[in-house]
């Protein structure tokens, strides 16, 4: 089940996460604000290095929330997805080493940031 939302929509729930605040601009002519994201932030999406330093972050229980959503992304229904992200114990992930080794070591990303985001937004990042 691939999440639809924008890479950058991604990166920024990843970015707050991690401490990252976007900055403030004033419109002068207006008087508006604006809170563009700082342009060094980091593109969790595309940049394999930048999610496995914010997966470092994750506490055991997440770990084993986002490696069961990298494990099970190339099958995840709608249901497994409830259950992971509600906590419940599961067991249907836990089918071979291989097939957890091969599509951890061969996640991209973006798939990678995917599964972070949920694990983030899911009983608010805890």
């Amino acid at each position: 089940m691939k999440d639809t939302r924008s890479s950058a929509e991604l990166n920024h729930i990843i970015a707050e996460w991690m401490g990252w605040t976007p900055g403030t601009v004033i419109n002068y002519t207006n008087g508006e604000e604006h809170y563009p994201w700082p342009k060094n932030a980091p593109d969790y999406c595309g940049d394999l290095n930048a999610v496995h330093e914010a997966c470092q972050k994750l506490n055991e229980s997440q770990r084993e929330k986002w490696a069961a959503l990298i494990v099970n992304a190339d099958c995840m229904t709608e249901e497994m997805l409830v259950r992971i992200l509600s906590w419940e114990k599961i067991t249907e992930w836990h089918e071979t080493p291989m097939r957890y080794a091969f599509n951890d070591l061969n996640a991209s990303a973006r798939q990678r940031a995917e599964a972070l985001a949920k694990v983030i937004e899911a009983k608010g990042g805890k």
